[in-house]
């Protein structure tokens, strides 16, 4: 098995027991508020590429060039979806992670590691891991998955 299906394998979101929407939009019209996204990394480019998938797709983003500042901004605001990056200036993404579930409901904001390593980061507390780089269709399908 190539490492490219190992990892298509390692990102498949779990089947869940509810009937997941076609797309995303359906998601945000039955709430009928926009998905508000904390994108949390250090590189820029990061910043540009996945803002823009996500916006494409109608979720409210808002970025963190770094975990303080990701910690400053969870304290100000509500977030459905927390993309965090791991390796970061100051502190992990998560030391981060670990701080802002003192502070939120883990029913209402779901906390996705976004990095290039494939360690277990859902053992740590995380509710689910992507890879980078991350496709549009995955990054997607995962976000609906968690918010289903």
């Amino acid at each position: 098995m190539s490492s490219e299906s190992n990892v298509k394998e390692f990102l498949k979101p779990k089947p869940a027991n509810k009937a997941m929407p076609n797309n995303i939009s359906s998601i945000t019209q039955s709430q009928n508020e926009l998905i508000n996204v904390l994108l949390v990394d250090d590189d820029l480019l990061i910043e540009i590429v996945i803002k823009k998938m996500l916006e494409d797709e109608c979720f409210n983003v808002d970025f963190a060039s770094s975990a303080a500042e990701a910690l400053i901004m969870v304290s100000q605001n509500n977030y459905d979806i927390i993309l965090m990056d791991i390796i970061m200036p100051e502190f992990t993404g998560t030391d981060a992670m670990l701080k802002i579930r003192k502070h939120i409901d883990k029913t209402t904001t779901k906390i996705i590691a976004h990095t290039f390593s494939e360690n277990k980061y859902i053992n740590l507390g995380f509710d689910g891991q992507l890879l980078k780089p991350v496709k549009k269709n995955v990054l997607i399908e995962n976000i609906k998955y968690l918010l289903v």
